[in-house]
C-alpha cells in the first residue's frame, strides 16, 4: 500500500511541475523540496479521502482476513499446521470435505492426514459504501495436513466466504466456497517442529 501511495504522489508531484511552470514569475521562486511539500499537503486531504472511498467500494475497513502467522523453521517460513477441528457450526464437516475432495484430486497419491476448521466462528467484517455499512462478510478457514510418501508432507489452506446485505440472508460467495488459497510443502526435518509449535 505504501509502494502506491508513494507512486501516485510522484504522478501529482511529475503533474505539477509543468502547471507551476506556467504561473507568473510574480511569487519568490521555490525549491523542488519546498514546491513537493507544498503540493503533497494542498493534495493530501483529497488524496486521503480518495483511498478511503476506495476501501470502502472494495469492502475493506483495516482487518486482515489472514490470521495465519507463520512458523520459521530451517530458514524457511510456513503455515502452522492445524488438525484440531474447533469448528461445530451445521455445515462444518460439509466445509471439510469439500477441501478434502480438492486435496484428493491435486494429490492422488498422499494420504490425507486431517482437516480442520481451527476457528470457534466466523470471522465478520463489515462491507461499507460511502462510510455506512451495507452487509457483512463472513470468512472461514479450512487446512487439510497429508502425507507425500516417506518424503515430506503437503499443508493446504482454503478460505471459505459468505456475505449478506443488510436484512437480508448470507449466500455463498461464488469462488470462494472453497478456494484454495495457500499450500505447504513440508519437508520431513520441518515438520516435527510445526507440529510441536
Amino acid at each position: 500500500m505504501k509502494k502506491n501511495i508513494c507512486a501516485i504522489m510522484a504522478i501529482m508531484l511529475i503533474l505539477a511541475i509543468p502547471v507551476s511552470a506556467q504561473n507568473a514569475n510574480t511569487t519568490k521562486k521555490q525549491s523542488f523540496i519546498e514546491r513537493a511539500s507544498s503540493l503533497f499537503k494542498k493534495n493530501k486531504k483529497r488524496f486521503n479521502k480518495q483511498v478511503k472511498q476506495m476501501k470502502d467500494d472494495i469492502g475493506l475497513d483495516g482487518k486482515s482476513y489472514n490470521q495465519d502467522k507463520d512458523i520459521k523453521v530451517n530458514g524457511e517460513y510456513y503455515m502452522p499446521i492445524y488438525d484440531v477441528n474447533l469448528f461445530k457450526g451445521s455445515e462444518a464437516q460439509e466445509m471439510r470435505n469439500l477441501c478434502e475432495q480438492v486435496f484428493c484430486t491435486r494429490y492422488p497419491e498422499a494420504v490425507l492426514m486431517s482437516s480442520a476448521l481451527p476457528q470457534t466462528d466466523w470471522i465478520i467484517d463489515n462491507v461499507k459504501k460511502d462510510g455506512i455499512i451495507v452487509g457483512y462478510r463472513e470468512t472461514m478457514y479450512c487446512y487439510v495436513l497429508g502425507q507425500d510418501g516417506g518424503d515430506g508432507y503437503i499443508n493446504m489452506k482454503f478460505t471459505f466466504q459468505r456475505y449478506k446485505d443488510v436484512g437480508k440472508s448470507y449466500t455463498n460467495v461464488k469462488g470462494v466456497w472453497p478456494m484454495l488459497s495457500r499450500i505447504n510443502i513440508i519437508p520431513k526435518s520441518a515438520f516435527g517442529e510445526l507440529k510441536d509449535n
